[in-house]
Protein backbone atom coordinates (compact mmCIF):
# COMPACT_ATOMS: atom_id res chain seq x y z
CA UNK A 1 0.00 0.00 0.00
CA UNK A 2 2.73 2.09 0.87
CA UNK A 3 4.59 1.83 -2.39
CA UNK A 4 1.84 2.38 -4.28
CA UNK A 5 1.07 5.79 -2.41
CA UNK A 6 4.38 6.80 -3.26
CA UNK A 7 3.93 5.68 -7.16
CA UNK A 8 1.17 7.69 -7.31
CA UNK A 9 2.31 10.90 -5.52
CA UNK A 10 5.52 10.57 -8.22
CA UNK A 11 3.08 10.30 -11.04
CA UNK A 12 1.14 12.98 -9.82
CA UNK A 13 4.16 15.28 -9.84
CA UNK A 14 5.26 14.40 -13.36
CA UNK A 15 1.60 15.46 -14.33
CA UNK A 16 1.91 18.72 -12.77
CA UNK A 17 4.67 19.38 -13.98
CA UNK A 18 4.09 18.63 -17.50
CA UNK A 19 0.71 20.40 -17.25
CA UNK A 20 2.95 23.76 -15.91
CA UNK A 21 5.41 23.20 -18.87
CA UNK A 22 2.76 22.92 -21.66
CA UNK A 23 0.81 26.36 -20.35
CA UNK A 24 3.29 28.77 -18.93
CA UNK A 25 6.66 29.01 -20.41
CA UNK A 26 9.37 30.31 -18.04
CA UNK A 27 10.73 33.96 -18.62
CA UNK A 28 14.63 34.18 -19.72
CA UNK A 29 17.31 36.66 -18.67
CA UNK A 30 18.75 38.26 -22.24
CA UNK A 31 21.11 41.00 -20.55
CA UNK A 32 22.49 42.76 -17.44
CA UNK A 33 22.94 46.19 -18.37
CA UNK A 34 24.34 47.93 -15.23
CA UNK A 35 22.04 47.17 -12.27
CA UNK A 36 19.19 46.09 -14.19
CA UNK A 37 18.04 42.57 -15.48
CA UNK A 38 16.47 42.48 -19.20
CA UNK A 39 14.15 39.58 -19.80
CA UNK A 40 12.45 38.01 -22.56
CA UNK A 41 9.28 39.51 -22.07
CA UNK A 42 10.51 42.89 -21.77
CA UNK A 43 11.68 42.29 -25.51
CA UNK A 44 8.31 41.14 -26.78
CA UNK A 45 6.35 43.67 -24.68
CA UNK A 46 8.79 46.90 -26.51
CA UNK A 47 7.89 44.80 -30.10
CA UNK A 48 4.11 44.37 -29.32
CA UNK A 49 4.34 48.83 -28.38
CA UNK A 50 6.07 49.22 -31.28
CA UNK A 51 3.94 47.27 -33.86
CA UNK A 52 0.52 48.82 -31.84
CA UNK A 53 1.83 51.98 -32.36
CA UNK A 54 2.25 51.30 -35.89
CA UNK A 55 -0.76 50.67 -36.25
CA UNK A 56 -2.17 53.63 -34.81
CA UNK A 57 0.54 56.13 -37.07
CA UNK A 58 -2.59 58.21 -38.67
CA UNK A 59 -4.38 58.74 -35.48
CA UNK A 60 -4.50 62.18 -33.95
CA UNK A 61 -2.13 61.79 -30.86
CA UNK A 62 0.58 61.28 -34.20
CA UNK A 63 2.64 64.27 -32.26
CA UNK A 64 3.35 61.90 -29.08
CA UNK A 65 4.70 58.89 -31.04
CA UNK A 66 6.82 57.86 -28.52
CA UNK A 67 9.30 56.15 -31.52
CA UNK A 68 9.59 59.64 -33.71
CA UNK A 69 13.74 59.36 -32.92
CA UNK A 70 14.44 56.24 -32.86
CA UNK A 71 13.30 53.01 -32.60
CA UNK A 72 14.29 49.95 -35.02
CA UNK A 73 12.01 46.53 -34.56
CA UNK A 74 14.61 44.44 -36.24
CA UNK A 75 16.91 44.94 -33.13
CA UNK A 76 14.58 45.17 -30.24
CA UNK A 77 17.06 43.61 -27.80
CA UNK A 78 19.63 46.70 -28.66
CA UNK A 79 16.88 49.37 -28.41
CA UNK A 80 15.58 47.40 -24.89
CA UNK A 81 19.80 47.99 -23.91
CA UNK A 82 19.34 51.74 -24.79
CA UNK A 83 16.04 52.41 -23.23
CA UNK A 84 16.99 50.59 -20.04
CA UNK A 85 20.79 52.36 -19.78
CA UNK A 86 18.27 56.32 -20.37
CA UNK A 87 15.59 55.16 -17.58
CA UNK A 88 18.06 54.19 -14.70
CA UNK A 89 19.69 57.54 -15.71
CA UNK A 90 16.20 59.31 -15.15
CA UNK A 91 15.25 57.70 -12.52
CA UNK A 92 17.94 59.63 -10.34
CA UNK A 93 16.38 62.86 -11.77
CA UNK A 94 12.48 61.95 -10.35
CA UNK A 95 10.82 62.74 -13.44
CA UNK A 96 7.12 61.44 -12.70
CA UNK A 97 4.55 60.92 -15.69
CA UNK A 98 0.62 61.90 -15.12
CA UNK A 99 -1.21 58.35 -14.74
CA UNK A 100 -3.97 59.94 -17.17
CA UNK A 101 -1.41 60.16 -19.92
CA UNK A 102 -0.28 56.44 -19.61
CA UNK A 103 -4.09 55.41 -19.87
CA UNK A 104 -4.98 57.88 -23.41
CA UNK A 105 -1.95 56.51 -25.04
CA UNK A 106 -3.16 52.70 -23.67
CA UNK A 107 -6.56 52.77 -24.66
CA UNK A 108 -5.05 54.58 -27.96
CA UNK A 109 -3.81 50.82 -29.05
CA UNK A 110 -7.70 49.30 -29.00
CA UNK A 111 -5.74 46.01 -27.44
CA UNK A 112 -8.80 45.64 -24.68
CA UNK A 113 -11.74 44.71 -27.55
CA UNK A 114 -14.47 42.95 -25.29
CA UNK A 115 -17.30 45.02 -23.79
CA UNK A 116 -16.88 43.03 -20.44
CA UNK A 117 -13.83 43.69 -18.17
CA UNK A 118 -14.89 41.14 -16.12
CA UNK A 119 -14.27 38.14 -18.79
CA UNK A 120 -10.30 39.16 -18.74
CA UNK A 121 -8.23 36.61 -18.19
CA UNK A 122 -5.20 36.57 -15.98
CA UNK A 123 -2.86 36.06 -18.43
CA UNK A 124 -4.21 39.44 -20.14
CA UNK A 125 -4.11 41.49 -17.13
CA UNK A 126 -0.65 40.62 -16.47
CA UNK A 127 0.06 41.39 -20.11
CA UNK A 128 -1.81 45.11 -19.84
CA UNK A 129 0.04 45.97 -16.54
CA UNK A 130 3.76 45.01 -18.35
CA UNK A 131 2.07 47.15 -21.37
CA UNK A 132 1.58 50.31 -19.16
CA UNK A 133 4.58 50.17 -17.46
CA UNK A 134 6.61 49.82 -20.30
CA UNK A 135 4.75 52.83 -21.87
CA UNK A 136 5.30 54.86 -19.02
CA UNK A 137 8.74 53.95 -18.95
CA UNK A 138 9.06 55.18 -22.59
CA UNK A 139 7.65 58.60 -21.28
CA UNK A 140 9.80 59.21 -18.47
CA UNK A 141 12.71 58.33 -21.41
CA UNK A 142 11.04 60.71 -24.17
CA UNK A 143 11.29 63.16 -21.45
CA UNK A 144 14.15 62.81 -19.75
CA UNK A 145 15.91 62.60 -23.43
CA UNK A 146 13.78 65.64 -24.10
CA UNK A 147 15.23 67.60 -21.27
CA UNK A 148 18.94 66.52 -21.68
CA UNK A 149 19.02 66.58 -25.49
CA UNK A 150 17.91 70.11 -25.94
CA UNK A 151 20.01 71.77 -23.54
CA UNK A 152 23.06 70.73 -25.83
CA UNK A 153 21.88 72.97 -28.87
CA UNK A 154 20.78 76.19 -29.78
CA UNK A 155 18.79 77.57 -33.22
CA UNK A 156 20.32 80.90 -34.07
CA UNK A 157 17.81 83.71 -35.61
CA UNK A 158 20.32 83.45 -38.89
CA UNK A 159 19.74 79.68 -39.34
CA UNK A 160 16.30 80.17 -39.62
CA UNK A 161 16.24 83.01 -41.87
CA UNK A 162 19.23 81.35 -43.84
CA UNK A 163 16.72 77.65 -44.47
CA UNK A 164 13.41 79.90 -44.63
CA UNK A 165 15.22 81.06 -48.16
CA UNK A 166 15.42 77.47 -49.68
CA UNK A 167 11.77 75.99 -48.53
CA UNK A 168 9.20 75.99 -51.36
CA UNK A 169 5.40 76.41 -50.93
CA UNK A 170 3.13 75.22 -53.32
CA UNK A 171 0.69 77.78 -53.26
CA UNK A 172 -3.02 76.73 -54.70
CA UNK A 173 -6.05 78.97 -55.93
CA UNK A 174 -6.82 79.94 -52.66
CA UNK A 175 -3.51 82.02 -51.40
CA UNK A 176 -3.62 85.18 -51.53
CA UNK A 177 -1.07 87.79 -52.38
CA UNK A 178 -0.87 91.10 -51.27
CA UNK A 179 0.12 93.12 -53.98
CA UNK A 180 1.60 96.59 -54.86
CA UNK A 181 0.77 97.00 -58.81
CA UNK A 182 1.38 99.28 -60.84
CA UNK A 183 1.44 99.55 -64.47
CA UNK A 184 1.96 101.89 -67.31
CA UNK A 185 -0.29 102.26 -70.51
CA UNK A 186 2.58 103.22 -73.10
CA UNK A 187 1.19 105.01 -76.77
CA UNK A 188 1.33 102.58 -79.90
CA UNK A 189 4.76 104.89 -80.99
CA UNK A 190 6.83 102.82 -77.77
CA UNK A 191 4.95 100.04 -78.76
CA UNK A 192 5.59 99.13 -81.76
CA UNK A 193 9.62 100.51 -81.69
CA UNK A 194 11.68 98.31 -80.08
CA UNK A 195 14.06 100.54 -78.99
CA UNK A 196 12.36 102.58 -77.23
CA UNK A 197 10.65 99.82 -75.87
CA UNK A 198 14.58 98.61 -73.91
CA UNK A 199 15.10 102.11 -72.91
CA UNK A 200 11.69 102.10 -71.11
CA UNK A 201 12.24 99.14 -69.47
CA UNK A 202 16.06 100.18 -68.35
CA UNK A 203 14.17 103.43 -67.21
CA UNK A 204 12.22 101.97 -65.05
CA UNK A 205 14.69 99.55 -63.43
CA UNK A 206 16.94 102.39 -62.60
CA UNK A 207 13.58 103.73 -60.74
CA UNK A 208 13.02 100.85 -58.67
CA UNK A 209 16.61 100.16 -57.70
CA UNK A 210 16.83 104.27 -56.63
CA UNK A 211 14.28 103.15 -54.31
CA UNK A 212 15.98 100.68 -52.78
CA UNK A 213 13.28 97.63 -53.23
CA UNK A 214 10.53 99.81 -51.14
CA UNK A 215 8.31 100.42 -54.52
CA UNK A 216 7.26 103.64 -53.69
CA UNK A 217 3.73 103.69 -56.24
CA UNK A 218 3.45 107.54 -55.56
CA UNK A 219 7.13 108.23 -56.62
CA UNK A 220 6.37 106.34 -60.39
CA UNK A 221 3.35 108.43 -60.60
CA UNK A 222 5.09 111.23 -60.41
CA UNK A 223 7.46 110.36 -63.37
CA UNK A 224 5.30 109.36 -65.34
CA UNK A 225 2.21 111.65 -65.02
CA UNK A 226 -0.13 112.01 -67.50
CA UNK A 227 1.32 114.96 -69.67
CA UNK A 228 3.55 112.75 -70.72
CA UNK A 229 0.83 111.04 -72.81
CA UNK A 230 1.45 107.64 -69.89
CA UNK A 231 -1.61 106.37 -68.76
CA UNK A 232 -1.38 104.74 -65.56
CA UNK A 233 -3.07 102.35 -62.92
CA UNK A 234 -2.17 101.46 -59.38
CA UNK A 235 -3.29 99.22 -56.39
CA UNK A 236 -2.56 98.05 -53.43
CA UNK A 237 -4.45 94.86 -52.03
CA UNK A 238 -4.77 91.40 -50.99
CA UNK A 239 -5.49 89.49 -54.38
CA UNK A 240 -6.00 85.49 -55.19
CA UNK A 241 -4.21 83.87 -57.68
CA UNK A 242 -6.90 84.49 -60.53
CA UNK A 243 -7.16 87.72 -59.71
CA UNK A 244 -3.10 89.03 -60.78
CA UNK A 245 -3.54 91.24 -63.78
CA UNK A 246 -0.91 89.66 -65.25
CA UNK A 247 0.62 85.61 -65.54
CA UNK A 248 3.86 84.85 -63.43
CA UNK A 249 5.54 82.13 -62.02
CA UNK A 250 4.13 82.00 -58.81
CA UNK A 251 5.90 78.66 -57.25
CA UNK A 252 9.00 80.63 -57.68
CA UNK A 253 8.63 84.17 -56.05
CA UNK A 254 9.18 84.94 -52.13
CA UNK A 255 8.04 87.87 -49.98
CA UNK A 256 9.59 91.13 -51.47
CA UNK A 257 9.96 89.95 -54.25
CA UNK A 258 9.41 92.79 -57.28
CA UNK A 259 8.65 91.72 -60.58
CA UNK A 260 8.63 93.71 -63.67
CA UNK A 261 8.69 95.78 -65.39
CA UNK A 262 6.90 93.19 -67.54
CA UNK A 263 5.39 94.57 -71.45
CA UNK A 264 2.20 92.90 -72.07
CA UNK A 265 -0.56 94.14 -73.47
CA UNK A 266 0.57 97.47 -74.78
CA UNK A 267 1.40 98.10 -71.20
CA UNK A 268 4.42 97.71 -68.51
CA UNK A 269 3.85 96.05 -65.63
CA UNK A 270 4.89 96.23 -61.94
CA UNK A 271 4.69 94.00 -59.22
CA UNK A 272 5.75 93.56 -55.58
CA UNK A 273 4.89 90.59 -53.01
CA UNK A 274 4.12 92.91 -50.05
CA UNK A 275 2.96 89.55 -47.90
CA UNK A 276 1.45 85.87 -49.04
CA UNK A 277 -1.21 84.74 -46.66
CA UNK A 278 -1.78 80.29 -47.48
CA UNK A 279 -4.76 78.25 -47.16
CA UNK A 280 -5.04 76.74 -43.66
CA UNK A 281 -2.59 79.19 -42.41
CA UNK A 282 -4.62 80.63 -39.82
CA UNK A 283 -4.71 77.78 -37.64
CA UNK A 284 -1.39 77.88 -37.52
CA UNK A 285 -0.75 79.69 -33.96
CA UNK A 286 2.66 80.99 -33.14
CA UNK A 287 2.25 83.34 -30.06
CA UNK A 288 1.01 82.02 -26.40
CA UNK A 289 -0.37 84.07 -23.45
CA UNK A 290 0.79 82.10 -20.77
CA UNK A 291 0.92 82.08 -16.64
CA UNK A 292 2.55 80.10 -14.48
CA UNK A 293 3.46 79.10 -11.05
CA UNK A 294 6.72 78.19 -10.28
CA UNK A 295 9.24 76.64 -7.96
CA UNK A 296 12.60 76.61 -8.06
CA UNK A 297 15.06 73.94 -8.77
CA UNK A 298 16.96 71.95 -5.65
CA UNK A 299 20.05 70.16 -5.07
CA UNK A 300 18.24 67.75 -3.20
CA UNK A 301 16.01 65.22 -4.47
CA UNK A 302 13.56 65.21 -1.39
CA UNK A 303 13.04 68.98 -1.48
CA UNK A 304 11.99 68.29 -5.64
CA UNK A 305 9.97 65.53 -4.79
CA UNK A 306 8.15 67.93 -2.13
CA UNK A 307 7.80 71.06 -4.77
CA UNK A 308 6.49 68.53 -7.06
CA UNK A 309 3.86 67.16 -4.88
CA UNK A 310 2.51 70.80 -3.82
CA UNK A 311 1.89 71.30 -7.32
CA UNK A 312 0.00 68.42 -7.52
CA UNK A 313 -2.07 69.25 -4.63
CA UNK A 314 -2.56 72.87 -6.50
CA UNK A 315 -3.28 71.14 -9.61
CA UNK A 316 -6.33 69.69 -8.70
CA UNK A 317 -7.66 72.07 -6.19
CA UNK A 318 -7.78 74.84 -8.69
CA UNK A 319 -9.23 72.18 -11.67
CA UNK A 320 -12.12 71.55 -8.96
CA UNK A 321 -12.30 75.33 -8.26
CA UNK A 322 -11.13 75.46 -4.57
CA UNK A 323 -8.23 77.73 -5.68
CA UNK A 324 -7.54 80.69 -7.79
CA UNK A 325 -4.89 80.40 -10.17
CA UNK A 326 -4.37 84.07 -9.93
CA UNK A 327 -4.14 84.38 -5.77
CA UNK A 328 -2.54 81.34 -5.65
CA UNK A 329 0.58 82.93 -7.74
CA UNK A 330 0.83 85.92 -5.90
CA UNK A 331 1.22 83.99 -2.72
CA UNK A 332 3.54 81.12 -3.56
CA UNK A 333 5.43 81.97 -7.12
CA UNK A 334 8.89 82.10 -6.86
CA UNK A 335 9.25 83.88 -10.09
CA UNK A 336 9.52 87.74 -9.36
CA UNK A 337 9.30 88.84 -12.44
CA UNK A 338 5.65 87.06 -12.84
CA UNK A 339 4.53 86.84 -9.52
CA UNK A 340 2.91 89.89 -8.96
CA UNK A 341 1.31 89.95 -12.96
CA UNK A 342 -0.58 86.84 -11.80
CA UNK A 343 1.85 84.51 -13.43
CA UNK A 344 1.43 86.45 -17.19
CA UNK A 345 4.78 85.75 -18.95
CA UNK A 346 2.74 87.56 -21.85
CA UNK A 347 2.71 86.39 -25.61
CA UNK A 348 5.64 84.89 -26.74
CA UNK A 349 6.41 83.29 -29.66
CA UNK A 350 6.78 79.37 -29.50
CA UNK A 351 10.48 79.80 -30.64
CA UNK A 352 11.83 81.38 -27.68
CA UNK A 353 9.89 79.75 -25.14
CA UNK A 354 11.23 77.26 -23.21
CA UNK A 355 11.46 73.99 -24.85
CA UNK A 356 9.92 72.07 -22.05
CA UNK A 357 7.07 74.85 -22.41
CA UNK A 358 6.61 74.20 -26.18
CA UNK A 359 5.85 70.68 -25.66
CA UNK A 360 3.16 71.11 -22.93
CA UNK A 361 1.74 74.14 -24.55
CA UNK A 362 1.29 72.83 -27.67
CA UNK A 363 -1.25 69.76 -25.75
CA UNK A 364 -2.89 72.99 -23.38
CA UNK A 365 -6.51 73.88 -24.84
CA UNK A 366 -7.29 77.59 -24.01
CA UNK A 367 -7.58 78.15 -20.34
CA UNK A 368 -6.38 74.69 -19.43
CA UNK A 369 -3.98 74.45 -17.07
CA UNK A 370 -1.34 71.87 -17.33
CA UNK A 371 -0.48 68.61 -14.42
CA UNK A 372 2.78 70.15 -12.72
CA UNK A 373 5.82 70.56 -15.80
CA UNK A 374 9.59 70.22 -14.90
CA UNK A 375 12.09 72.46 -16.62
CA UNK A 376 15.95 73.56 -16.49
CA UNK A 377 14.65 75.77 -13.75
CA UNK A 378 12.20 74.21 -11.42
CA UNK A 379 8.79 73.02 -11.52
CA UNK A 380 5.34 74.67 -13.15
CA UNK A 381 2.25 74.97 -13.23
CA UNK A 382 1.20 76.22 -16.50
CA UNK A 383 -2.24 77.58 -18.05
CA UNK A 384 -2.45 78.67 -21.82
CA UNK A 385 -4.65 81.96 -20.85
CA UNK A 386 -5.05 83.43 -24.75
CA UNK A 387 -3.27 82.66 -28.05
CA UNK A 388 -2.52 85.07 -31.01
CA UNK A 389 -2.80 83.27 -34.83
CA UNK A 390 -1.02 84.39 -37.01
CA UNK A 391 -2.01 83.58 -40.77
CA UNK A 392 0.78 85.02 -43.13
CA UNK A 393 4.15 83.34 -45.18
CA UNK A 394 6.71 84.73 -42.73
CA UNK A 395 4.99 82.73 -39.98
CA UNK A 396 4.79 79.10 -41.95
CA UNK A 397 8.53 79.52 -43.28
CA UNK A 398 9.78 80.06 -39.89
CA UNK A 399 7.72 77.40 -37.92
CA UNK A 400 8.53 74.77 -41.19
CA UNK A 401 12.78 75.76 -40.73
CA UNK A 402 12.58 75.96 -37.44
CA UNK A 403 11.49 72.01 -36.85
CA UNK A 404 13.70 71.39 -39.53
CA UNK A 405 16.62 72.56 -37.84
CA UNK A 406 14.94 71.52 -34.51
CA UNK A 407 14.88 67.69 -35.59
CA UNK A 408 18.06 67.69 -37.63
CA UNK A 409 19.94 69.46 -34.54
CA UNK A 410 18.29 66.88 -32.03
CA UNK A 411 18.59 63.93 -34.11
CA UNK A 412 23.05 64.61 -34.11
CA UNK A 413 23.16 65.53 -30.63
CA UNK A 414 20.84 62.28 -29.49
CA UNK A 415 22.64 60.25 -31.53
CA UNK A 416 26.09 61.26 -29.69
CA UNK A 417 24.97 61.06 -26.68
CA UNK A 418 23.80 58.18 -27.05
CA UNK A 419 26.96 56.55 -27.53
CA UNK A 420 28.83 58.09 -24.85
CA UNK A 421 26.46 56.58 -22.93
CA UNK A 422 26.73 52.93 -23.94
CA UNK A 423 30.15 53.13 -23.97
CA UNK A 424 30.61 54.30 -20.27
CA UNK A 425 27.77 51.60 -19.34
CA UNK A 426 28.39 47.80 -18.40
CA UNK A 427 26.68 45.60 -20.92
CA UNK A 428 25.97 41.88 -20.89
CA UNK A 429 24.49 40.00 -23.50
CA UNK A 430 23.73 36.51 -22.52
Amino acid sequence: MLKFLIFFLIYLTQINIGFSNSVYESDKIVAIVNEDILLKSDVCTLQNIFFMKKKNIQSEDNKNNLFNYFFSPLCPLKELVIRSIIFQLAKKKCIFVNEDEVNKIFHGYNIINKTDNSKISVDETLRYARIKNMIQKELIISQFIFDEIRKKFIILPEEIESTMKKICIQYDNETQFYLSYFSIKVPDVFSSNEDKKRIMINSLKKLIKIENGTFNIEYLLNKFSQKNNFMQKSFTKWCRIKEIPILIDLQNIKKGDIIGPVFFNSCFHIIKINNICVRNAEKMIEKFYVKHIFFQNSEEDIANIRNFNKLKNFYYLIKNGYLNFNVLTKKISEDLHSKNKDGILNYRSIYFLDPIFQYHIEKLKLKEISFPVHSNYGWHLIQLFDTCKIGYIDSVLEKKAYYFLYHKKFIEEMYLWIQEKISSSYINII
